[in-house]
């Protein structure tokens, strides 16, 4: 009588939790990368706002060269807030594509686990079946005797 549950898939089973551990590792990566780009992103639109009010407080004072300047500031400013928000659209596909990645494979390793759970069920089933077996062998043999 077999006493002690060996699901014959482990090696697959680790295999997938492992793969689940990586996949969930890059989309952290990911996510975390694009936290990143954000704040930059936040960043330059902050500075830009600072250099807007700054111009309004002193537009009393302002001579054609500081509005030169200034224009020449804010064109470097809006195509930087452009590159960054292509930067933060690339970082966003990115993290999206490892996030499905990441669930295929908490998918796959579910199924193991599913498929593991029913070869358990079975298991125990077969144990108690035999150990009914046994105690009918048990009461018929007392029976026969007296």
């Amino acid at each position: 009588m077999q006493s002690r549950f060996k699901f014959k898939f482990q090696k697959i089973l680790e295999y997938k939790e492992t793969m689940e551990s990586l996949k969930l590792a890059d989309y952290n990566k990911a996510k975390e990368n694009l936290n990143i780009e954000e704040n930059k992103l936040k960043k330059l639109i902050n500075y830009q706002k600072k250099e807007l009010a700054m111009r309004n407080r002193n537009m009393k004072n302002i001579t054609i060269f500081d509005l030169k300047n200034y224009n020449t500031i804010m064109n470097y400013i809006n195509k930087e807030i452009e590159k960054q928000e292509i930067r933060v659209d690339n970082a966003r596909d990115i993290m999206d594509s490892k996030k499905k990645v990441f669930l295929e494979a908490l998918k796959e390793k579910k199924i193991m686990e599913k498929i593991k759970e029913k070869h358990y069920n079975e298991f125990t089933y077969e144990i108690k079946k035999e150990e009914d077996n046994l105690i009918d062998e048990i009461v018929n043999f007392r029976n026969s005797k007296n």
